[in-house]
Protein backbone atom coordinates (compact mmCIF):
# COMPACT_ATOMS: atom_id res chain seq x y z
CA UNK A 1 0.00 0.00 0.00
CA UNK A 2 2.88 1.98 0.57
CA UNK A 3 3.39 1.92 -2.89
CA UNK A 4 0.30 3.10 -4.06
CA UNK A 5 0.56 6.47 -1.35
CA UNK A 6 3.95 7.44 -3.10
CA UNK A 7 1.86 7.05 -6.00
CA UNK A 8 -0.78 9.36 -5.27
CA UNK A 9 1.53 12.17 -3.28
CA UNK A 10 3.10 12.10 -6.95
CA UNK A 11 -0.36 12.65 -9.25
CA UNK A 12 -1.08 15.20 -6.98
CA UNK A 13 2.13 17.23 -6.96
CA UNK A 14 2.01 16.49 -10.93
CA UNK A 15 -1.35 17.93 -10.78
CA UNK A 16 -1.05 21.29 -9.50
CA UNK A 17 3.37 21.55 -10.83
CA UNK A 18 4.35 24.24 -12.66
CA UNK A 19 7.96 25.05 -14.40
CA UNK A 20 9.58 25.75 -11.42
CA UNK A 21 9.82 23.32 -8.74
CA UNK A 22 7.50 23.53 -5.89
CA UNK A 23 8.08 23.39 -2.73
CA UNK A 24 4.94 21.22 -0.64
CA UNK A 25 4.12 20.74 3.26
CA UNK A 26 2.81 17.16 4.06
CA UNK A 27 0.77 16.71 7.20
CA UNK A 28 0.48 13.37 8.77
CA UNK A 29 -2.55 12.37 11.38
CA UNK A 30 -2.00 9.30 14.01
CA UNK A 31 -4.23 7.46 16.30
CA UNK A 32 -1.31 7.39 18.64
CA UNK A 33 2.64 7.71 18.42
CA UNK A 34 5.47 5.23 19.53
CA UNK A 35 9.08 4.34 18.77
CA UNK A 36 8.07 1.29 16.27
CA UNK A 37 5.85 3.76 14.68
CA UNK A 38 7.55 7.04 13.81
CA UNK A 39 10.61 4.69 12.64
CA UNK A 40 7.56 3.71 10.32
CA UNK A 41 7.31 6.97 9.61
CA UNK A 42 10.65 7.67 9.05
CA UNK A 43 11.03 4.47 6.34
CA UNK A 44 7.60 5.81 4.45
CA UNK A 45 8.98 9.87 4.81
CA UNK A 46 12.27 8.58 2.75
CA UNK A 47 10.02 6.42 -0.16
CA UNK A 48 7.57 8.81 -0.48
CA UNK A 49 10.73 11.42 -0.64
CA UNK A 50 12.43 9.08 -3.27
CA UNK A 51 9.82 7.98 -5.57
CA UNK A 52 8.12 12.29 -5.92
CA UNK A 53 12.57 12.92 -6.62
CA UNK A 54 12.96 16.13 -8.58
CA UNK A 55 9.31 17.01 -9.43
CA UNK A 56 8.79 18.78 -5.70
CA UNK A 57 10.12 19.47 -2.93
CA UNK A 58 8.40 17.53 -0.10
CA UNK A 59 8.56 18.84 4.20
CA UNK A 60 6.92 17.02 6.79
CA UNK A 61 7.19 19.43 9.67
CA UNK A 62 7.18 17.89 13.14
CA UNK A 63 4.42 20.39 14.35
CA UNK A 64 2.01 18.50 11.44
CA UNK A 65 2.25 15.51 12.97
CA UNK A 66 -1.02 15.35 15.17
CA UNK A 67 -2.17 12.71 17.17
CA UNK A 68 -5.77 12.37 18.62
CA UNK A 69 -5.04 9.49 21.11
CA UNK A 70 -7.72 7.08 19.92
CA UNK A 71 -10.62 10.52 20.17
CA UNK A 72 -12.14 11.29 17.14
CA UNK A 73 -12.86 14.69 18.16
CA UNK A 74 -10.08 15.21 18.67
CA UNK A 75 -9.14 13.61 15.00
CA UNK A 76 -11.66 15.64 13.49
CA UNK A 77 -9.76 18.64 15.48
CA UNK A 78 -6.66 17.70 14.35
CA UNK A 79 -8.21 17.25 10.57
CA UNK A 80 -9.40 20.91 10.96
CA UNK A 81 -6.48 22.07 12.04
CA UNK A 82 -3.97 21.37 9.16
CA UNK A 83 -6.95 22.41 6.61
CA UNK A 84 -6.65 25.82 8.22
CA UNK A 85 -2.61 25.84 8.36
CA UNK A 86 -0.35 25.74 5.29
CA UNK A 87 0.07 21.88 4.89
CA UNK A 88 -0.58 21.01 1.21
CA UNK A 89 -1.43 17.42 1.49
CA UNK A 90 -2.76 15.66 4.73
CA UNK A 91 -2.17 11.73 4.94
CA UNK A 92 -4.00 10.13 8.01
CA UNK A 93 -3.04 7.02 9.39
CA UNK A 94 -5.20 4.87 11.56
CA UNK A 95 -8.75 3.33 12.28
CA UNK A 96 -9.80 6.41 14.67
CA UNK A 97 -8.87 9.22 11.85
CA UNK A 98 -10.03 6.50 9.26
CA UNK A 99 -13.65 6.53 10.17
CA UNK A 100 -13.53 10.13 11.76
CA UNK A 101 -12.40 11.89 7.81
CA UNK A 102 -13.79 9.52 6.05
CA UNK A 103 -17.49 10.41 6.97
CA UNK A 104 -17.05 14.09 5.74
CA UNK A 105 -18.17 15.29 2.30
CA UNK A 106 -15.96 18.40 1.44
CA UNK A 107 -11.91 18.00 1.67
CA UNK A 108 -10.58 21.26 1.29
CA UNK A 109 -7.30 20.20 0.98
CA UNK A 110 -5.38 16.81 -0.97
CA UNK A 111 -6.52 14.43 1.56
CA UNK A 112 -5.21 10.60 1.46
CA UNK A 113 -6.60 7.93 4.06
CA UNK A 114 -3.75 5.19 4.88
CA UNK A 115 -4.36 1.89 6.37
CA UNK A 116 -7.15 -0.52 7.77
CA UNK A 117 -10.57 -0.46 8.64
CA UNK A 118 -13.07 -2.85 9.58
CA UNK A 119 -15.90 -3.40 7.25
CA UNK A 120 -18.35 -3.18 10.26
CA UNK A 121 -16.99 0.06 11.31
CA UNK A 122 -16.45 1.73 8.01
CA UNK A 123 -19.23 4.04 6.69
CA UNK A 124 -21.49 3.87 4.08
CA UNK A 125 -21.15 5.61 1.09
CA UNK A 126 -20.75 4.99 -2.37
CA UNK A 127 -17.45 4.29 -3.34
CA UNK A 128 -18.15 4.87 -6.93
CA UNK A 129 -18.32 8.17 -7.23
CA UNK A 130 -14.87 10.36 -7.48
CA UNK A 131 -14.74 12.56 -4.44
CA UNK A 132 -12.59 16.26 -5.04
CA UNK A 133 -9.58 16.33 -2.98
CA UNK A 134 -10.04 12.46 -1.57
CA UNK A 135 -8.50 9.27 -1.91
CA UNK A 136 -8.95 5.72 0.40
CA UNK A 137 -6.43 3.06 0.40
CA UNK A 138 -7.25 1.66 3.12
CA UNK A 139 -7.46 -2.53 3.35
CA UNK A 140 -10.84 -3.56 4.40
CA UNK A 141 -11.21 -6.36 6.73
CA UNK A 142 -13.93 -8.27 8.60
CA UNK A 143 -13.99 -9.18 12.05
CA UNK A 144 -17.07 -11.32 11.23
CA UNK A 145 -14.60 -13.27 8.42
CA UNK A 146 -12.06 -13.32 10.93
CA UNK A 147 -14.19 -15.01 14.08
CA UNK A 148 -15.67 -17.34 11.19
CA UNK A 149 -12.47 -18.81 10.41
CA UNK A 150 -11.28 -18.80 13.73
CA UNK A 151 -14.43 -20.72 14.97
CA UNK A 152 -13.43 -23.23 11.97
CA UNK A 153 -10.18 -23.16 13.79
CA UNK A 154 -10.27 -23.72 17.50
CA UNK A 155 -14.28 -24.16 17.68
CA UNK A 156 -14.17 -21.65 20.67
CA UNK A 157 -17.33 -20.86 22.69
CA UNK A 158 -16.69 -18.19 24.52
CA UNK A 159 -14.52 -15.65 22.48
CA UNK A 160 -12.92 -12.77 24.43
CA UNK A 161 -12.07 -9.52 22.31
CA UNK A 162 -9.37 -7.76 23.06
CA UNK A 163 -8.94 -4.00 21.77
CA UNK A 164 -7.89 -0.95 22.84
CA UNK A 165 -10.28 0.60 25.30
CA UNK A 166 -10.74 4.39 23.73
CA UNK A 167 -11.69 2.62 20.46
CA UNK A 168 -14.66 1.56 22.54
CA UNK A 169 -15.62 4.78 23.62
CA UNK A 170 -15.28 6.20 20.02
CA UNK A 171 -16.62 3.74 17.82
CA UNK A 172 -19.57 1.57 17.73
CA UNK A 173 -17.39 -1.57 18.69
CA UNK A 174 -19.72 -2.96 21.15
CA UNK A 175 -22.75 -3.04 18.59
CA UNK A 176 -20.92 -4.53 16.00
CA UNK A 177 -19.46 -7.33 17.96
CA UNK A 178 -22.98 -8.12 19.75
CA UNK A 179 -24.28 -8.70 16.26
CA UNK A 180 -21.51 -10.70 15.16
CA UNK A 181 -21.96 -13.30 18.38
CA UNK A 182 -25.34 -13.80 17.14
CA UNK A 183 -24.60 -14.56 14.40
CA UNK A 184 -21.99 -16.91 14.25
CA UNK A 185 -23.78 -18.62 17.85
CA UNK A 186 -20.44 -17.20 20.18
CA UNK A 187 -20.59 -16.03 23.21
CA UNK A 188 -18.14 -12.85 22.99
CA UNK A 189 -17.05 -10.43 25.63
CA UNK A 190 -15.41 -7.17 25.27
CA UNK A 191 -12.15 -7.22 26.42
CA UNK A 192 -11.07 -3.26 26.90
CA UNK A 193 -7.69 -2.68 27.64
CA UNK A 194 -4.77 -0.06 27.70
CA UNK A 195 -1.87 -2.40 28.42
CA UNK A 196 -0.69 -5.80 28.53
CA UNK A 197 -2.02 -6.13 32.11
CA UNK A 198 -5.71 -5.77 31.08
CA UNK A 199 -5.76 -8.27 28.57
CA UNK A 200 -3.75 -11.41 31.03
CA UNK A 201 -5.78 -10.52 33.38
CA UNK A 202 -8.68 -11.04 31.86
CA UNK A 203 -8.79 -14.52 30.34
CA UNK A 204 -10.47 -16.80 32.75
CA UNK A 205 -13.57 -16.82 31.71
CA UNK A 206 -13.01 -16.95 27.91
CA UNK A 207 -11.84 -19.87 25.90
CA UNK A 208 -9.84 -18.23 22.94
CA UNK A 209 -8.59 -14.90 22.80
CA UNK A 210 -9.56 -12.35 19.21
CA UNK A 211 -7.12 -9.86 19.30
CA UNK A 212 -8.84 -6.57 17.13
CA UNK A 213 -6.36 -4.45 18.29
CA UNK A 214 -3.29 -4.87 19.82
CA UNK A 215 -1.08 -2.91 16.65
CA UNK A 216 0.94 -0.78 18.99
CA UNK A 217 1.52 -3.79 21.16
CA UNK A 218 5.54 -3.85 21.35
CA UNK A 219 6.80 -7.49 19.79
CA UNK A 220 8.20 -8.44 23.73
CA UNK A 221 4.70 -7.10 24.89
CA UNK A 222 3.30 -9.83 22.13
CA UNK A 223 5.72 -12.80 22.85
CA UNK A 224 4.24 -12.17 26.91
CA UNK A 225 1.03 -12.33 25.62
CA UNK A 226 1.33 -15.25 23.70
CA UNK A 227 2.98 -16.87 26.45
CA UNK A 228 0.42 -16.40 28.78
CA UNK A 229 -2.13 -17.78 26.38
CA UNK A 230 0.23 -20.91 26.22
CA UNK A 231 0.34 -21.34 29.51
CA UNK A 232 -3.56 -21.59 29.81
CA UNK A 233 -4.11 -23.12 26.55
CA UNK A 234 -6.26 -20.93 25.01
CA UNK A 235 -6.16 -20.21 21.37
CA UNK A 236 -5.63 -17.18 19.78
CA UNK A 237 -6.64 -15.02 16.40
CA UNK A 238 -4.70 -11.79 15.60
CA UNK A 239 -5.01 -9.07 12.88
CA UNK A 240 -2.16 -7.57 13.21
CA UNK A 241 0.89 -8.56 11.04
CA UNK A 242 2.74 -12.00 10.35
CA UNK A 243 5.75 -11.52 13.11
CA UNK A 244 2.54 -11.94 15.71
CA UNK A 245 2.40 -15.60 15.15
CA UNK A 246 6.02 -15.79 14.82
CA UNK A 247 6.14 -14.33 18.33
CA UNK A 248 3.37 -17.40 19.55
CA UNK A 249 0.18 -16.38 18.52
CA UNK A 250 -1.82 -18.98 16.95
CA UNK A 251 -3.12 -17.66 13.65
CA UNK A 252 -3.19 -13.99 11.77
CA UNK A 253 -5.60 -13.16 9.19
CA UNK A 254 -2.68 -11.60 7.21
Amino acid sequence: MRYYLTILLLLFVSINSTAQTKTYKIGYLLDRTSPEIEGLLVELTNEIVAVVGEDAVLVFPEKYQLVNDFNTSKALANYNSLVSSDADIIIAFGIVNNSTISKLSLFAKPTIVFGALSEELAPQYDQSEAVKNFVSITTSQSYSDDLKLFKELAKPKRVGVAIEAPFITNLPIEEAFQKIGNDLDIDISIIPFNGLNDIVSNLDNIDALYLAGGFYLSDNEMQSLAEALINKKLPSFTTSPLRDVSNGILASNH
